[in-house]
């Protein structure tokens, strides 16, 4: 699979750039450089030799970066044991911020990484305050894993955060306090309404200091995408 991801970008992606030169951010540029370049002669190489045997085997280093298919794998499982050890005793969900297709221009203008801290900003900060709600789980202390998706499965531009949360915290008596129910973490309205709230407050603060598209009203009354499993 690496290979055949390897191989796709470094057979369309040339013709890509030429037509849309500006498609691309720095960050962009760098990861598919050192993707396409992975193991090849322009990362040089180091040579295992053998004295005994005389047998001799040269090997292209890797890019090492972290969005290479060929270099992620190892630093992917690691990750996932050490997730995996923080684990406590109590039901697990997983909880998915989208944002609408109206906001997401935003993500292509030169204020990207401020909008990127303001969307894991907006999501955890309304998880954090829903948890702490004493009618769901009351968690005064809590913790989840966050986790951005820039794509989707047809690879059309989606960004969404996916959250690993355990159904449990601390209360503000430190006592630990669990889901009573273990398919029920917090109600899907009461997590949707102060996510779109934050994010609309920031966006606001954020145009302030800098100049952003228009975005249409309608925005900030419409459903958003929150899904909880």
């Amino acid at each position: 699979m690496a290979a055949a991801v390897i191989d796709a970008l470094r057979r369309f992606l040339p013709a890509h750039v030429r037509e849309h030169r500006h498609a691309m951010g720095g960050a962009q540029r760098r990861a598919v450089w050192a993707s396409t370049h992975c193991r090849s002669a322009e990362m040089g190489g180091h040579l295992h030799a053998c004295d005994p045997c005389g047998k001799r085997e040269f090997h292209f280093h890797s890019c090492n970066h972290r969005s290479c298919p060929q270099c992620g794998k190892d630093a992917t499982a690691e990750w996932v044991e050490l997730q995996l050890a923080k684990r406590v005793g109590a039901p697990y969900f997983m909880v998915t911020f989208t944002l609408p297709e109206e906001l997401r221009p935003l993500f292509s203008t030169p204020q990207a990484k401020q909008i990127h801290q303001l969307f894991f900003a907006a999501a955890s900060s309304a998880l954090s305050d829903t948890l702490a709600n004493p009618r769901w789980l009351g968690a005064a202390t809590s913790g989840f894993t966050m986790i951005l998706h820039t794509w989707n499965q047809r690879l059309h531009f989606h960004p969404h955060i996916h959250c690993i949360v355990p159904g449990a915290g601390i209360d503000a008596t430190g006592r630990v306090v669990r889901v009573k129910n273990a398919n029920f973490l917090v109600p899907q309205p009461a997590l949707r309404s102060v996510f779109r709230a934050r994010f609309r407050d920031g966006l606001a603060a954020l145009a302030k200091e800098h100049e952003l598209p228009d975005i249409d009203p309608a925005v900030w009354s419409k459903d958003w995408g929150i899904h909880l499993q």
